[in-house]
């Protein structure tokens, strides 16, 4: 659950620093063990120097490995299904290392968390976002969660949009054969192209982007 102060004011918590670099050295040991090559293409269009938002398709449970170990961004947080959670020493670890966890069943819970993340983004820390919420499980997007880009619309911040392909095969294809996946920074989107913006117009562009 999301800490508020006694005006319903969401509390910002301070991620461990040093968490997170360990955290993306398990990434890359992971991607060697499962296999898998990554082609990655236009990571220099993140910004280096102010808080954004990263959207992302999602197609697998490597998902969120894969992408920390090709981006090389230790300044990015990921908000992972609350499942994840419970599983020994991952789940804790990953909270204390800053990440956030969503109960997909609980709206009210949903919009706790972004408005915390809203707050954090405000507060100079990235956020990174798997806007289908569950794996497409194969290279179709799936039903995209507009609500979730008010973060980028109340923070004022940019949106990075990534693409991640061929990884719903890593599963089928380990441990026989190697794997080669795609991770592209496709766009940067400034604040001001989409601030005018619905969130489902957003969403659709984002949409047509990763396409």
């Amino acid at each position: 659950s999301v800490e508020t102060d006694e005006n319903g004011k969401v509390i910002k918590k301070t991620p461990n620093k040093i968490f997170a670099p360990i955290t993306y050295l398990v990434a890359d040991f992971l991607r060697v063990f499962f296999r898998i090559k990554v082609k990655v293409i236009n990571k220099d269009l993140l910004p280096t120097d102010e808080t954004f938002l990263l959207v992302c398709n999602h197609q697998s449970l490597m998902d969120p490995m894969l992408i920390m170990s090709s981006l090389k961004r230790t300044d990015i947080y990921y908000i992972m299904k609350k499942q994840i959670r419970k599983i020994p020493i991952v789940g804790r670890w990953l909270q204390e290392a800053g990440y956030y966890y969503l109960d997909r069943e609980n709206n009210r819970e949903g919009l706790k968390l972004i408005l915390e993340c809203i707050c954090d983004l405000k507060n100079g820390k990235s956020v990174g976002l798997f806007i289908e919420g569950t794996r497409s499980k194969g290279p179709n997007l799936g039903t995209f969660h507009d609500a979730s880009l008010k973060m980028a619309l109340k923070s004022n911040v940019k949106i990075a949009v990534v693409c991640l392909d061929n990884c719903y095969k890593i599963k089928k294809r380990y441990p026989f054969m190697r794997t080669k996946v795609l991770v592209k920074v496709c766009d940067v989107l400034n604040y001001d192209d989409f601030k005018d913006l619905s969130t489902s117009d957003i969403s659709e562009k984002i949409k047509s982007i990763i396409q």
